[in-house]
């Protein structure tokens, strides 16, 4: 490998040329690498949680997370992000997603041994679709240079918060771990090939804040190439979270360093009282290139606030590559493949439990006329109804009205849940429903 192209960054741009965006296991394919199916054993069989070999690999991730990068010859380095944020109000059961507000941005990103980091935010715009008055946490709009702190944090602590990290001191005492994976990449310059374990992490408890996912780590070094988590219910402060969803994918710089490549968010909110199809989901997408080594910073560089944003003239001088919409136009606002492959990931982790940050049982409006609304057949109609999602994939609904007009109430209850594992079955049964011709 020449130069600071990292292994993961050539991938995903040969797999978007191609037909989107691959699972990391292909992706690391591309890069040049061959794919090994995972080990087989008996213990795998069970279930393979905790295995003497798997628990020896995540204490070589927390031993390697101890030490300062320095060590291996790297005391800085600086480079450039920029991404996007969307906006959208998304209708999960229709598959409709409207988008209201597109911001774009560029940082410059520095770090210096043993752990000081700086950011300054270069480029800002925006544009919006639909009246709004959004304003995002700072940590929305910047990198994860560490993989994030020994304790996970998001949005300031008001929306995640205690939540222990999978490669923390004292982590095997909060979770369980299995070797899901094994990636094999041969490259040019290296006679030996980069193996990469997939170790799925769940916690020993659910009702505690806590990580959901899995930890991709490099196996000579045991350095975090991947993390693609999601959080327990009890994760969440703002009762609004449905969910969080976060996938931080680091590249191979230089031939030595796992460093921070690209990194996905997908947050999505909700009224916790209320039962409503329709939410509000903040999407961001930020990559990382153009990294120098060793550069000289001096001590007063870092001094300040971590993240500092150039005046509002600076911000919209700056010359971005792609147009503001560029990336939403080719990709849509569809969840991206990796983190689906998430969702299915931890829904397999918890099953049958659940991951919403919402309540189990709501009131239920399935639009605003459901509560009340008036037409010449039923006069004023009153209506009301409560749903319980008990687990990830069953649902239970009621709904009743009363057209003044008619004076007989209408009732209707439906039951969602899997029959097998790619497909959900709906069944309905309603009395006293009024129906189009």
């Amino acid at each position: 490998m020449a130069g600071d192209t990292p292994v993961s960054a050539t991938a995903p741009r040969l797999a978007r040329a191609a037909a989107g965006r691959l699972p990391l296991a292909l992706l690391l394919a591309v890069a040049g690498g061959a794919w090994s199916p995972p080990p087989t054993s008996a213990a795998q069989d069970d279930g393979g949680w905790n295995e003497p070999r798997v628990l020896d690999m995540v204490d070589r991730a927390r031993a390697r997370r101890a030490v300062p990068r320095a060590d291996s010859g790297l005391t800085s380095y600086r480079a450039r992000a920029t991404g996007y944020v969307y906006f959208y109000l998304d209708r999960g059961d229709a598959g409709e997603r409207n988008l209201v507000k597109t911001d774009q941005l560029a940082l410059d990103i520095f770090w210096a041994a043993p752990d000081r980091t700086k950011q300054h935010i270069v480029g800002l715009r925006d544009a919006s679709s639909l009246p709004n008055n959004i304003r995002y946490h700072l940590d929305h709009l910047t990198v994860v240079q560490d993989e994030f702190p020994d304790v996970i944090r998001m949005g300031d602590g008001d929306e995640v918060r205690d939540v222990p990290h999978p490669a923390a001191p004292g982590s095997d005492r909060i979770y369980d771990f299995r070797l899901a994976d094994s990636l094999s990449i041969r490259l040019s310059d290296r006679p030996d090939p980069i193996r990469v374990y997939e170790i799925q992490v769940r916690p020993r408890r659910f009702d505690v804040p806590a990580f959901v996912g899995s930890m991709f780590l490099d196996r000579e070094s045991a350095a975090i190439v991947r993390l693609s988590f999601t959080f327990t219910p009890a994760s969440y402060v703002d009762r609004r979270l449905d969910y969080i969803r976060v996938s931080l994918d680091n590249g191979l710089w230089d031939g030595r360093y796992w460093l921070p490549h690209e990194q996905r968010l997908e947050i999505r909110r909700q009224l916790p009282e209320i039962d409503f199809p329709t939410g509000g989901v903040i999407r961001g997408v930020l990559r990382i290139r153009d990294y120098r080594f060793n550069e000289e910073f001096g001590e007063i560089f870092f001094a300040g606030r971590p993240v500092v944003a150039f005046p509002d003239a600076a911000l919209e001088r700056f010359r971005f590559e792609d147009e503001l919409h560029a990336e939403v136009d080719a990709e849509g606002l569809a969840t991206p493949l990796e983190l689906e492959d998430l969702r299915r990931t931890a829904m397999e982790l918890v099953g049958s439990r659940r991951l919403s940050g919402l309540p189990g049982v709501r009131l239920r409006l399935e639009s605003a006329s459901s509560f009340l609304r008036y037409d010449r057949a039923e006069g004023a109609r009153l209506g009301a109804g409560i749903a319980w999602t008990p687990s990830p994939t069953t649902r239970l609904e009621l709904d009743a009205g009363y057209p003044m007009a008619r004076a007989r109430a209408g009732v209707a209850v439906a039951a969602e849940g899997p029959l097998a594992p790619s497909l959900t079955v709906r069944a309905e049964l309603f009395h006293e429903r009024m129906r189009d011709m």
